[in-house]
């Protein structure tokens, strides 16, 4: 599909916001199913999706996700890179910050080969570098945590936009629309209702409620008390924590069964989850 013109304002940022959220449900989702699995057959998998948008920053925001994806990279791909450029280059941050860069480009190729990958590799490389610089000349020291997540959430966003984008005048448009300065230069007057058309009030108030949701709300995992420590693993239900008798738990066992019932008879197609595509 090429748009033949940007979309509106609130149309690109319920739009993005929309896939950004889809995005992490799903990954999230089929993360914790892996775990739920594993333990049936008595086997403890990794964390591998830690609340990354309850993040302060890009570099907390890659320890929290995909860690598997994240330590397989520093491992066999930054480590390397690192250790043979150093012998090129007796600065030590410089080739931490070029193998860095360096790393997450290869990253972007390991989900695709086209250039929307390569680009979202490119721009989570920079910001990375960027962070840990700002983070060594210590930077802003005393820079809100809530207005740190507002940033993290926007980036993440439009990095969004070029990952799932394989037209970059489509990628284009959206930002646009996204900062629409023309439009606010010449002092436009914005109709709510027109600028929403087709997603509605009430899927836009939606849209933003998940998203605070997800950055405010405890994962499923932190719920349920599945824990880790390095490679050790605890589990300490939150049934056990408020100490409730056998009775309480069976009913909960009943609920859970049922609201798992429900959400069968109401699954109106299959749908296959988006990161098995990289």
């Amino acid at each position: 599909i090429n748009l033949g013109f940007p979309p509106s304002f609130f149309a690109s940022w319920i739009g993005t916001l929309s896939y950004t959220l889809q995005i992490y449900f799903d990954f999230s989702a089929y993360s914790e199913m892996a775990i739920g699995l594993g333990l049936l057959f008595g086997i403890k998998l990794p964390i591998n999706f830690n609340s990354p948008y309850k993040s302060n920053s890009i570099i907390e925001f890659w320890s929290r996700w995909n860690i598997t994806l994240s330590n397989f990279i520093k491992d066999y791909i930054y480590i390397p890179l690192f250790s043979n450029l150093a012998k090129l280059n007796k600065n030590l941050f410089n080739v931490h910050l070029f193998s860095i860069f360096l790393s997450m480009i290869i990253s972007g190729l390991w989900h695709g080969a086209g250039w929307n990958f390569i680009w979202w590799g490119l721009i989570h490389g920079i910001a990375l570098a960027l962070n840990h610089l700002i983070r060594s000349l210590n930077t802003f020291p005393d820079f809100p945590n809530f207005l740190k997540k507002i940033f993290l959430i926007i980036f993440i966003n439009l990095s969004f936009i070029f990952f799932h984008s394989q037209n970059m005048n489509n990628t284009w448009r959206i930002i646009h629309g996204l900062f629409p300065l023309d439009r606010i230069l010449n002092n436009e007057i914005w109709s709510l209702q027109s600028e929403i058309y087709g997603i509605g009030i009430k899927g836009s108030i939606l849209i933003i409620f998940l998203l605070l949701f997800t950055v405010l709300s405890k994962s499923g995992l932190n719920i349920i008390g599945y824990s880790q420590n390095n490679n050790k693993f605890e589990i300490n239900s939150v049934l056990d924590k408020f100490n409730k008798n056998s009775f309480f738990i069976f009913l909960s066992a009943i609920l859970v069964s049922l609201i798992f019932f429900i959400c069968l008879i109401n699954i109106n197609g299959e749908n296959s989850f988006i990161y098995f595509q990289f």
